[in-house]
C-alpha cells in the first residue's frame, strides 16, 4: 500500500514526452558532457587491477579513509571513518536508508517547501509522515538565497510531539539557494531544543558561485554533529551520475541504523567504483579540479541566465548561488492556459513548452508538498549541459518573444 499509491515519476513521463517531441531536455539534473579523463582512468585502473569481489558492507576502506580526511577538515573534528562513515548507493540511497532506519509508523519529518520531490516519497515509503512548511518568498529579490527565506516562527509552527527529523538541503534543489549561517543556526537551535535529527543533503557542496555566500555544513555547528547525518556523493561533483556512489557522515549512534538497512538490502556498494572515486577525490584535491569545475559550471550559468533573461525578462530570472538549476517566472508569456482545468498552470505551461517550443523543463509544483500558488508561475531548468545544448535551447526559447 505504501508504494502502490505512487505512479511513474514526473521525470520519467516528461523525458518520454521530450523524446516524442524532440525537445531539448533541461528538466533532469544531469550533465551531458564527458566525465573528466582522470576519473575514468582511476576507475578503469581499479577495474583492471581488482579486487572485484564484495566490498566491506559499510564501505571500502580506500574511500572511507579519503572521506575521513576530507570531512575531518570540513567539520572541524576528527572523523572516525570505520564507525562514522557509510558508503551508499548514491545520495538517494543514503537518505532513503536514514528514513528506513529511523522512522516508525506516523513519525513526522519536517521539510521546507520547495524541496527535491523524492524526499516526501521516501518518508512515506518508510512509514513516516512528511510535514511541510513554506519558505518565505521575498518579492523583488532575484537571487535564490535572498528570495527564499527560512523563518524560525514558520518552522516552529509545524513541529509536534511526533516530529523526529528535519531535512535540510544546501546548496538547494530546486532553487539554488545557499542557507545562511543565520538560517542554519535557527535549524540547529530548534533541532537541539526539540531533540530532532537533521538530514543534511549537501550533494552540491562544491558548486557555489558567489564568494560572499559560501556553503556551510550544519554538522560543524556547536552541538550538531551528534544529531546530524551529512549526505553527499560523487555524482554531481564528478559528473558521474551513473556511478551511484554516495555517503553519509555522522556519529556512530546514528550511522548504525542506516548501515543495518544497507546491509540487509543491497549489502554493499560497487568495489572498483568506490576505489576509483577515492583516488579521484585525492587527485582532485591536488590538481585544482574543484576550482576548475566550479568555474566551468559558472560560465554555463552565465550563458543560460543571459538566454533566460532575454526570453523571460531580467526581473523574472531567479539567479542561483549554487547547484545545477535555475528558476524562472513565466507569467509574462501568453499561452493557452485553461483556468478551469484541474491541471496547475505551471504543468500546463510545461506541456505547451515541450510541444510548441521544443524545450523541456520542470514545473515548480513538483517541488511542493501540495499544489501551491507560490509555484504556479515558476519552472526549473537545468543549466549543467554542453554549450551547444544550451544554445540550441536558447534558439528555441526565442520563439517565446512571439507570445509576450
Amino acid at each position: 500500500q505504501r508504494i502502490g499509491k505512487f505512479g511513474e515519476t514526473l521525470w520519467s513521463s516528461l523525458t518520454a514526452k521530450a523524446v516524442k517531441y524532440s525537445a531539448v531536455n533541461l528538466g533532469q539534473g544531469f550533465p551531458d558532457w564527458e566525465t573528466p579523463k582522470f576519473i575514468k582512468e582511476e576507475t578503469t585502473k581499479e577495474i583492471l587491477t581488482g579486487p572485484l569481489s564484495y566490498a566491506r558492507p559499510a564501505g571500502d576502506l580506500t574511500l572511507i579513509n579519503q572521506l575521513e580526511k576530507i570531512y575531518s577538515k570540513k567539520l572541524n573534528r576528527k572523523i572516525q571513518g570505520k564507525s562514522e562513515i557509510l558508503i551508499t548507493n548514491g545520495a538517494a540511497g543514503a537518505i532513503f536508508n536514514c528514513f528506513q532506519g529511523f522512522l516508525n509508523e506516523g513519525d513526522e519529518v519536517i521539510i521546507m517547501n520547495p524541496f527535491f520531490g523524492q524526499y516526501s516519497k521516501w518518508v512515506e515509503i518508510s512509514g513516516g509522515k512528511p510535514i511541510f512548511f513554506d519558505a518565505k518568498i521575498i518579492s523583488g529579490e532575484n537571487t535564490a538565497t535572498e528570495k527564499y527565506i527560512l523563518e524560525e516562527k514558520t518552522l516552529r509552527s509545524v513541529i509536534t510531539k511526533k516530529s523526529k527529523m528535519i531535512v535540510l538541503n544546501t546548496p538547494h534543489n530546486p532553487t539554488g539557494k545557499i542557507f545562511s549561517k543565520t538560517e542554519l543556526s535557527i535549524i540547529a537551535k530548534v533541532a537541539k531544543e526539540k531533540n530532532l535529527i537533521v538530514i543534511s543533503d549537501e550533494v552540491y557542496e562544491y558548486l557555489t558561485y558567489d564568494e560572499q555566500k559560501p556553503h556551510f555544513s550544519i554538522a560543524a555547528f556547536d552541538g550538531m554533529f551528534e544529531r546530524t547525518l551529512t549526505v553527499s556523493s560523487a555524482s554531481k561533483t564528478f559528473s558521474v551520475t551513473g556511478f551511484k556512489v554516495g555517503w553519509v557522515i555522522g556519529p556512530k549512534s546514528l550511522i548504525e541504523k542506516p548501515y543495518l538497512v544497507s546491509q540487509y538490502s543491497v549489502f554493499c556498494v560497487n568495489t572498483p567504483l568506490q576505489r576509483g572515486i577515492a583516488n579521484s577525490l585525492k587527485l582532485a584535491g591536488e590538481n585544482g579540479y574543484f576550482e576548475e569545475f566550479r568555474g566551468m559550471v559558472k560560465k554555463k550559468l552565465v550563458l543560460m541566465s543571459d538566454i533566460l533573461k532575454d526570453c523571460f525578462g531580467v526581473e523574472n530570472v531567479v539567479m542561483p548561488d549554487g547547484g545545477y538549476f535555475i528558476v524562472v517566472n513565466f507569467s509574462k508569456i501568453k499561452f493557452p492556459y485553461d483556468e478551469k482545468s484541474d491541471v496547475s498552470k505551471d504543468f500546463q505551461f510545461i506541456f505547451w513548452l515541450i510541444e510548441k517550443i521544443g524545450v523541456c523543463a520542470i514545473p515548480m509544483n513538483v517541488f511542493y508538498g501540495e499544489k501551491s500558488k507560490d509555484a504556479e508561475n515558476y519552472i526549473r531548468l537545468c543549466f549543467t549541459k554542453k554549450d551547444e545544448t544550451l544554445k540550441e535551447a536558447g534558439k528555441r526559447l526565442l520563439k517565446l518573444k512571439n507570445h509576450e
